[in-house]
């Protein structure tokens, strides 16, 4: 047994060196469900007047609109990019996760990152939280875009689609001679 995480492409997945302006945005990208722990993140994101936009569709997506949340849909893969270099900061308060793609991407795009106790993946260059204290996590991500800067670094290091897809590759050439 091999542990091979996800890539990710940090030359795709990149930061937007152009904003200026503060950050009071969150965003979410992938499936609009229960386990994901949504509607917690919409109430937090209300209560502190931040606009919470979801990629993605799912059965909550009626649910997020009404409590302020701006849903977009799914958006095709080339097109996330553009997501991710907005002026946000990313959440992921799943109250169960493996190895997501979207802290990935939203990790090499240099957006600070807000997690659950769940999501074990990202370091020190996330900042984790107990789903009561997610308001204050939030605070802090958007008050600090050192956490970009961090989340970048880790993702280059770990998770870099130019590290990791020649291991793959050999992975698979390996087990094919089986």
């Amino acid at each position: 047994i091999v542990h091979h995480p996800n890539w990710v492409n940090c030359e795709m997945f990149k930061p937007n060196t152009i904003w200026t302006l503060p950050i009071f945005k969150v965003l979410y990208v992938g499936r609009l469900v229960k386990e994901k722990n949504l509607l917690a993140l919409a109430r937090t994101c209300a209560s502190l007047e931040v606009t919470l936009t979801c990629v993605g569709e799912g059965p909550l997506w009626d649910d997020l609109v009404k409590l302020g949340a701006r849903c977009v849909g799914p958006q095709p893969w080339e097109d996330l990019p553009g997501w991710y270099r907005g002026p946000y900061i990313f959440a992921l308060t799943s109250l169960s996760e493996g190895h997501p793609k979207a802290l990935t991407e939203a990790m090499a795009s240099g957006l600070p990152c807000v997690v659950s106790e769940a999501v074990t993946e990202g370091g020190n260059a996330v900042i984790r939280v107990a789903p009561e204290n997610l308001a204050e996590g939030i605070k802090l991500a958007l008050a600090n875009r050192e956490y970009g800067i961090a989340a970048r670094a880790h993702a280059i290091q770990h998770w870099d689609v130019r590290n990791l897809m020649p291991r793959e590759i050999r992975y698979l050439k390996e087990a094919a001679r089986g």
